[in-house]
């Protein structure tokens, strides 16, 4: 059988369009009476349009310079010699852009510039100015030129825009909204009560500057009237209840310039007192200061001592930072404290899980490990907070519900035994009747299944592997309620082989009575071959055709992939399966193939530089992962033919048709001239 006969009978039609064209394209020529070019010739960083004029100065063709779609940088550049087109393919310095090369810069540094090769010195505008390809260009005071990938002049952007470099724009920053992309770097957003943009609380630390804890309007907060003498005793101290007040900031147990230092750990409020001192004019140890025994509001008679804190602290309480259940008794209790006066260093915390014994009084922290005393069931944990002057707040609690039983499962395998390559169900009840049951999940030798307790599913199905023999196999029932306590059950299950199969390579397994062909074939990977050995010649500019013989022996269906790899590697970008051309893939190809068929597949290759290349295809089973490849080698020759000048793909081809063309029109003339 040949080849190519399938092929070209399919492809008829193309081949007499082809040659209408070639037809029109001589005549065109013959009668050509002029021929002109838009960029005058060869220029390659133009792009031109050659046409060609008949005696009555009507069209009869055009052609313009493109570049070629396999290489970035490969230009066609039609052009006239005399009244004739030519075309010659040129390799630019830059990439091939719209039908001619780009220019690169030469005079200064650019901006953001991809172009391959670079170009130009690295200086080369004064101050105050930004290179752009090739021009040196300024905005003015706070503004930065914004210049696009490819060199492009763009806009000004100002201190609130952003430069979108692919398109040289400026793109405004919405400063309202923190999930802008360019928030963190433009807008302010020290003040948008977010943690955001590296901050190590809500606007402080991170790139945030802290501001002051204490007000100005609050500070000085007491009166002190000098007497003579530099002891702090030898001061009058009045209002002293001033400095308790709940609007100043170094005492309130806030954070209120967002620098994430509370109170007396803040060195904003370092200039109140030094840890330790004490203002006690009436000298009965109550005064103003950590180094006293409690604060005094009436600090002028010893005899007097009036307590200035009268409001308990507050406390909140939660455990496992609210969770709903325990599955242990040992469980953690978060807390958060405040208080008018009392730093949290002063306070004294107290438990009870029954809010009649109580631990004693110890300091109180950010958290605390706690151990309920069950049983199982809803379990309360009681606190006291007693601050610096003795005041105690009204008990706070939580609770959580404490549940440390495994749930209760059952599973069985419907149906058991179960059959080789078969569906198989587990279904499991569960019952838990203190958080519930969760989720079941079965895993089985090959896989896994989960069966959601909370939903209205109490099964899951595997599809078990082909089994030759039968066999007895381990599964495991992982059981879980909702606080976490697991019930893992390990069981068995039987798997018998398909009824009338005996192994998986017996002639058996392609009967009727046995799985199916597409389970017992055999994996072999598919066949490759060039349906014509030997090396290939391709002359420089033409594309040629390379017929590839593809076979599935499976006796199933089979997807193949087919790849092409050349070396050097510029080859396979000049080659593609057909219909592929214009694809991201060109060099890539899947084909369905139906069991033990075979088909021929064309691969285009384009022979766009001289030299010889070793071609690679690879055929991909996408149903067993079987692979083969094939090689082969191109020579990509020179080849001059009377007259003709062109390294466009397909001219040596169109030159030879054209001559024979003619030929054959001047034997038929002479032909009916005899007769005549």
């Amino acid at each position: 059988m040949n080849p190519f006969k399938h092929y070209f009978e399919r492809h008829t039609g193309i081949y007499v369009l082809t040659v209408l064209s070639i037809v029109v394209l001589f005549s065109s020529l013959a009668f050509a009476d002029s021929c002109s070019d838009t960029d005058g010739g060869i220029v390659y960083t133009q792009k031109g349009i050659v046409e060609v004029k008949d005696t009555d100065g009507n069209v009869i063709s055009t052609d313009t310079d493109q570049c070629e779609i396999f290489d970035v940088r490969l230009l066609a550049e039609y052009y006239c010699d005399s009244d004739v087109v030519k075309v010659k393919t040129y390799t630019c310095p830059t990439p091939c852009d719209n039908g001619k090369c780009d220019p690169a810069p030469d005079t200064c540094s650019y901006y953001d510039y991809d172009f391959f090769p670079p170009a130009g010195p690295l200086d080369g505008c004064d101050t105050g100015f930004t290179c752009c390809m090739d021009a040196c260009l300024a905005c003015g005071t706070d503004r930065t030129l914004c210049c696009s990938v490819d060199g492009d002049d763009g806009d000004c952007c100002d201190a609130t825009e952003v430069c979108d470099e692919d398109k040289g724009k400026c793109i405004k920053v919405n400063c309202d909204d923190p999930t802008d992309p360019n928030y963190c770097t433009i807008c302010d957003f020290c003040y948008d009560s977010i943690q955001n943009c590296g901050e190590a609380c809500i606007d402080g630390g991170g790139f945030c500057v802290s501001g002051s804890e204490y007000t100005a309007g609050v500070y000085p907060v007491i009166d002190v009237f000098g007497i003579e003498g530099s002891l702090l005793t030898d001061y009058l101290v009045e209002d002293v209840e001033i400095y308790y007040s709940d609007i100043f900031r170094c005492f309130d147990g806030l954070d209120n310039d967002y620098d994430c230092l509370i109170d007396s750990a803040d060195p904003d409020c370092s200039f109140i007192l030094p840890p330790g001192a004490c203002i006690d004019s009436d000298g009965d140890g109550y005064g103003l200061g950590s180094g006293c025994l409690g604060a005094d509001c009436d600090d002028t008679d010893p005899a007097i001592w009036i307590n200035c804190d009268t409001t308990p602290p507050q406390v909140n309480i939660t455990i496992d930072n609210n969770d709903t259940y325990a599955n242990k008794l040992s469980v953690t209790l978060n807390l958060q404290y405040s208080d008018d006066i009392s730093l949290p260093a002063q306070l004294r915390c107290r438990f009870s899980d029954d809010n009649i014994t109580y631990t004693p009084w110890d300091a109180c922290t950010p958290s605390k490990t706690w151990v309920l005393s069950g049983p199982d069931g809803t379990n309360t944990v009681y606190i006291d907070v007693k601050d610096a002057q003795g005041n105690i707040n009204d008990t706070e609690s939580d609770s959580i519900i404490l549940d440390t039983t495994p749930p209760l499962s059952d599973t069985r395998v419907i149906p058991d035994p179960s059959q080789s390559f078969a569906n198989v169900t587990f279904e499991t009840t569960c019952l838990d009747s203190i958080s519930g049951c969760d989720s079941t999940i079965i895993d089985i030798y090959s896989d896994t299944c989960i069966i959601n307790h909370g939903g209205t599913a109490i099964n899951c199905t595997l599809k078990l592997p082909f089994q030759c023999e039968d066999n007895v196999y381990i599964y495991s029932a992982n059981t879980k309620d909702i606080a976490g306590n697991l019930n893992k059950t390990d069981s068995t299950f039987t798997v018998k082989k398909m009824d009338g199969c005996s192994c998986i390579m017996s002639d058996e397994c392609f009967s009727l009575s046995c799985i199916a062909n597409e389970i017992c074939s055999p994996q072999i990977p598919p066949e490759i071959s060039f349906a014509s050995a030997g090396s290939f010649e391709i002359p420089l500019g033409n594309t040629e055709i390379i017929v590839l013989r593809l076979k599935n022996p499976m006796s199933i269906q089979d997807s193949i992939k087919l790849s092409i790899y050349t070396d050097p590697s510029v080859m396979q970008q000049w080659s593609y399966f057909e219909g592929e051309r214009y694809t991201e893939n060109h060099d890539t190809k899947t084909i369905q193939f139906g069991p033990q068929s075979e088909q021929l597949v064309p691969l285009y290759i384009y022979g766009g530089k001289t030299g010889t290349y070793r071609l690679t295809i690879d055929a991909e089973s996408l149903t067993t992962s079987q692979r083969s490849y094939n090689k082969t080698t191109l020579s990509v020759v020179l080849k001059e033919k009377d007259g003709i000048d062109s390294t466009t793909p397909g001219m040596h081809l169109i030159g030879i048709l054209i001559i024979l063309i003619f030929a054959t029109f001047i034997a038929t003339k002479r032909i009916t001239d005899s007769h005549a």
